[in-house]
């Protein structure tokens, strides 16, 4: 490289995020920049044009901000920062579309179901652009029988795919139901930042604010694994709460993108681990392995020295250091070997 042309690495078939903790290899080469892609199934890209976008940058000596905010991006509707209305049939989801673009462009009913297809519809937020996909209310599977509803469920879940950020309606009537907490394991499943909106808030007719207290804490004991997301009370009917949403949804997808370099993140946890480390682990070099949500592998002597309590404290250490509200983090542990390292400590 005696030109000093900047070198990407790019290592294809990373399907799932298990296999981005195999990354430790691949830094072996001496490339400084690696990002794992799913060419088939379109994983990673938006990170390996991140990372193209900051190569040039910096060869024009310019300076861009962080990619879905750039003017290329802006351009294509296909790089506009993608969020999905998820909901149990009934719960709000049209007409809080409707609410956002100020028309009934999508029928709005009483009658659950009425939204088969997912409808993307580009709304401007601040003069920010976003793609907003409204889907067809996600059933029980006692009640997903016919091909209609089938198929619901399925655009439900490939909506999900390909968004950054995920909206869960709740119905501030009826409350938390099983089938809302399995609709959010969907949304941690596939990765995507999360905002809590407890909709038809203007129903409520008693002591607002002790209701409002009382609601968030029902949320957050029936979706623990959720505390992470924020949560937002509003009234799509009545255009409530849209100020608040808007503002989060700005945070949440500005945290979602945070990168932290090799250097920082090795010296962190290894710093956090003199604190609360009963096993002894051997920390090598940790690294993020992406964004699209926040991944991380750490390189350790033993995986199994890590058990949940440690990791449940690196967990919640990361979000006091970095935020990622809204977002998942994964956080892998895995075995080091073949590669020698000398810059491994015992913590």
């Amino acid at each position: 490289n005696k030109k000093q042309i900047p070198i990407i690495g790019v290592v294809n078939k990373v399907d799932a995020e298990v296999h981005e903790t195999l990354l430790f290899d691949f830094y072996s080469t001496g490339l400084n920049s690696i990002v794992t892609v799913s060419a088939e199934h379109g994983r990673g890209i938006e990170d390996l044009k991140c990372e193209l976008f900051d190569i040039v940058s910096q060869r024009k000596t310019t300076s861009l901000v962080e990619c879905p905010e750039r003017p290329e991006y802006n351009n294509k509707l296909e790089h506009i920062p993608k969020i999905t209305i998820v909901g149990r049939p009934n719960v709000g989801k049209s007409t809080f579309i409707n609410a956002l673009l100020n028309e009934n462009r999508m029928i709005t009913s009483s009658i659950p179901g009425t939204t088969i297809d997912s409808v993307d519809s580009r709304v401007n937020i601040d003069n920010k652009p976003y793609l907003f996909i409204d889907t067809a209310g996600i059933r029980k599977k006692s009640k997903t029988k016919q091909g209609v509803e089938v198929l619901s469920v399925v655009l439900a879940q490939k909506a999900l795919e390909r968004s950054d950020l995920a909206i869960l309606l709740l119905d501030g009537e009826t409350g938390i139901t099983t089938q809302d907490e399995k609709i959010a394991a969907i949304i941690e499943k596939h990765g995507c930042s999360v905002i809590l909106a407890v909709n038809k808030w203007d129903t409520q007719k008693t002591n607002f604010q002790f209701t409002k207290m009382h609601a968030a804490t029902r949320v957050r004991d029936e979706m623990k694994f959720l505390k992470y997301a924020p949560i937002v009370f509003m009234s799509a009917l009545e255009k409530q709460g849209f100020e608040t949403l808007g503002n989060l949804i700005e945070k949440i997808l500005k945290e979602r993108k945070k990168k932290i370099s090799t250097h920082i993140f090795t010296e962190w946890i290894r710093t956090e681990a003199t604190v609360h480390n009963p096993k002894n682990a051997k920390f090598f070099m940790c690294h993020q392995t992406g964004s699209h949500p926040p991944s991380f592998a750490c390189h350790v002597n033993d995986p199994a020295k890590i058990d949940s309590s440690l990791n449940g404290y690196f967990m919640n250490s990361m979000r006091k250091r970095w935020g990622f509200t809204g977002s998942p983090i994964r956080l892998y542990f895995i075995k080091h070997h073949h590669v020698k390292s000398r810059f491994a400590v015992s913590v």
